[in-house]
């Protein structure tokens, strides 16, 4: 009865929005909505009625165990987003944490005094707050780490930064509302979130006007009148917390029928919708691919506003020169030139520019984006920076001290163990942990040898992306110079374990929960059979209502979280695999993994089940064409296939005519397929006697599955 009283008082139209983003003819939508809304009648509508908290007065200190890394986190109350101090204090968060060149940007993580820290605000329509973050080093103290920021605070409430600071955010913020408001959904979740904070649009419009007009007396301000001594401190401790033992209740299997409809959803799904055109992406019209001296040079035009993004892709990694990733991320921590890495962070942050860079054992790329209007200079701040990398005093030994202790903490990540232990089910000795390098070899680098390979990075060839106003013809020549390139190393791969039969791998860890994963080797990829793959994996674990986690999680209870996914390898003559995973409580282990391995040999079929994966495959081809940010990474996707053009228009064809006995006759496959299952567990609270059953157990310690 309440929720019906709920319902009848609060769902009215004027209490109501109705955002739409997209494209379509806004005349004709306006008829719609007129016709089948001018029925609702308008009510009064009570203000909602705020309870006020309780105010703080003095410390109040929280401390929770886990066994995990340590971490500090210090927390103001604030005030909602519809107060006049809001936008100071949302520049104050910016000048403390932003990613870039803030207080704690430059004097804590650029300076490696803590592992870790930052800065964010949680505004909300009453109240909110702001909080500091920070992860010790090791050997340092969460009480030295809560010391060192609120010495931040100090310094922000004495004013120790510039006005020019507060300029470089506007900028920030102009970039990031241009980028989100490129998507549909950008624009929609603009609009609700007015509504929702009781603002007109004229205001929500008008935010970056009131931002420009914060000054530094205003931040200085606020940071003094609401960063006082009335705070949480709150610690988690790298401790066995004691947890209270709960009577599990009964749970009876729930039958699923995927035949099961409501009369609603027969109604709205009668309905009907005219056909979308599909969008096929297409050479000359969406990109242009153009041979430089450099390698392939893709362009795609933005449509919408005046921001770059260039990407230079290059197949070298950590196989081809063993430090490179790790000279990458010295040269995070560098300057250029005579510019020390402070002050060039802070010279690219004015600029509204972001350079970034990625590594991994087969690749590494460049990241930069920003304005147009600073094209130029990016891109030579850039080039100076792999040239001339400014390595201050003791940047190295600091980041090798803080990589240490991170892998250090590893061995007590509950998400870093499972993901070492992943890595070794998959690939064995090879594993892409094992692979990393050693701390002996961390301790043995220089700063000269990592800056000799920083100066070649930008000789080799490499596949270059540009995003941005310009044509490829006013950006080649800045994008690649007249000279000779080095070739790029011959590309690896993964090298993949595969079993004559099913086994178990098993890491003890005194936990209550079992995480399980599944993984298998298949066939090399084959582009004739990708709707093989497609179906495959959406059937099994394309979302909610795919079999494993209707099977699994919803009809029997057996696991928190439970998926299934078919990979089709990214390089021709790579091998595709299936992955799966399950999170489960330990006396569940064993049913849930037999489940698992059940469904993945049998997959049970249902044609109504088959018919929602069919429609949500032609739906994505129709519905869901790459953005103009994703297309040139798109075409690159499917080179490395050996396509040549679109191939969606053909697996569009072929998905309307594909059948659930195509769908069977691919999946028999797994029937016999060896299996690896890899947990990491309780191994008192797991029938290890029954894990044998499924094949030969192998215990791992997690010094096996690291390689330090």
């Amino acid at each position: 009865t309440k929720m019906y009283s709920f319902f009848y008082k609060n769902y009215v139209p004027n209490n109501m929005t109705i955002a739409l983003a997209g494209d379509f003819d806004k005349e004709k939508v306006w008829e719609i909505l007129s016709e089948y809304f001018v029925e609702w009648k308008p009510k009064s509508v009570a203000k909602p009625v705020y309870l006020k908290s309780k105010p703080l007065k003095g410390v109040k200190r929280i401390e929770v165990k886990y066994k995990a890394p340590e971490k500090v986190v210090i927390a103001w109350p604030m005030v909602g987003k519809n107060h006049p101090d809001y936008y100071p204090l949302v520049v104050m968060d910016m000048l403390m944490d932003n990613s870039a060149a803030g207080l704690i940007n430059l004097e804590l993580n650029q300076k490696q005094r803590v592992k870790e820290a930052g800065s964010y605000p949680e505004f909300k329509n009453q109240a909110g707050a702001w909080f500091l973050w920070a992860m010790p080093k090791r050997e340092q103290t969460l009480e030295q780490a809560e010391d060192l920021l609120m010495k931040i605070v100090g310094k922000l409430q004495d004013g120790d930064f510039e006005a020019t600071d507060i300029d470089a955010i506007v900028t920030d913020f102009e970039v990031s509302e241009k980028r989100r408001l490129e998507s549909n959904d950008g624009r929609v979740a603009a609009m609700v979130d007015a509504f929702v904070s009781y603002q007109d649009w004229e205001t929500r419009v008008d935010w970056l006007t009131r931002l420009r007009r914060v000054n530094k007396a205003e931040v200085v301000r606020v940071a003094r009148k609401y960063l006082g001594g009335d705070r949480v401190v709150a610690k988690r401790r790298n401790a066995k917390p004691m947890i209270p033992s709960i009577t599990k209740p009964d749970f009876t299997k729930v039958a699923i029928d995927p035949k099961k409809k409501s009369g609603f959803f027969e109604e709205v799904m009668a309905l009907g919708a005219p056909e979308i055109e599909p969008r096929w992406i297409k050479e000359g019209k969406d990109y242009r691919k153009t041979k430089t001296e450099a390698g392939a040079l893709y362009t795609v035009k933005n449509p919408l506003n005046d921001l770059f993004s260039v990407s230079l892709e290059f197949d070298r990694g950590s196989r081809h020169e063993r430090a490179l990733c790790r000279a990458l991320q010295m040269l995070e921590l560098s300057g250029a030139g005579e510019m020390t890495a402070e002050v060039f962070k802070k010279k690219l942050y004015a600029l509204g520019t972001k350079m970034s860079f990625g590594c991994d054992r087969d690749e590494s790329s460049v990241q930069i984006t920003g304005i147009d209007k600073n094209f130029e200079e990016s891109l030579k701040l850039m080039e100076q920076r792999f040239k001339e990398p400014n390595v201050g005093p003791g940047t190295l030994d600091k980041m090798v001290a803080i990589e240490i202790g991170r892998r250090f903490d590893n061995k007590n990540d509950p998400d870093a163990v499972q993901g070492a232990l992943s890595a070794y089910a998959v690939e064995g000795e090879h594993s892409e942990v094992l692979e990393d390098m050693t701390n002996d070899e961390l301790k043995a680098m220089t700063v000269e040898g990592l800056t000799e390979s920083l100066s070649k990075v930008l000789d080799y060839k490499r596949k270059t992306v540009y995003v941005g106003p310009r044509g490829e013809g006013k950006v080649k020549d800045l994008l690649s110079a007249k000279r000779e390139y080095a070739e790029s190393p011959k590309r690896v791969g993964p090298q993949y374990v595969k079993p004559e039969k099913t086994r178990v791998l098993l890491v003890h860890r005194d936990m209550l929960q079992s995480r399980v994963g599944f993984f298998a080797v298949d066939e090399k990829v084959d582009i004739g059979r990708w709707l093989d793959y497609s179906f495959y994996s959406n059937y099994m674990g394309g979302d909610m209502s795919a079999v494993i986690f209707q099977e699994v999680r919803e009809s029997r209870a057996l696991a928190y979280s439970a998926w299934g996914a078919y990979s089709p390898a990214a390089f021709t003559g790579e091998f595709n695999i299936l992955r799966g995973f399950a999170g489960t409580q330990a006396d569940k282990t064993i049913e849930a993994t037999q489940l698992m391995l059940e469904l993945f040999k049998d997959m049970p079929p249902s044609p109504d089940r088959f018919k929602s994966t069919q429609k949500a495959i032609i739906q994505k081809y129709v519905n869901d064409p790459p953005g103009f940010r994703a297309i040139a990474d798109t075409v690159i996707a499917w080179e490395r296939l050996g396509i040549k053009e679109d191939p969606r228009p053909a697996r569009l064809k072929a998905a309307k005519k594909y059948n659930l006995k195509d769908l069977e006759d691919f999946a028999r496959r797994f029937k016999t397929m060896p299996v690896t299952v890899y947990m990491l567990g309780n191994e008192k609270r797991v029938d290890v006697a029954a894990l044998m059953k499924l094949g030969p157990v192998e215990k791992l310690t997690v010094s096996e599955i690291f390689p330090y």
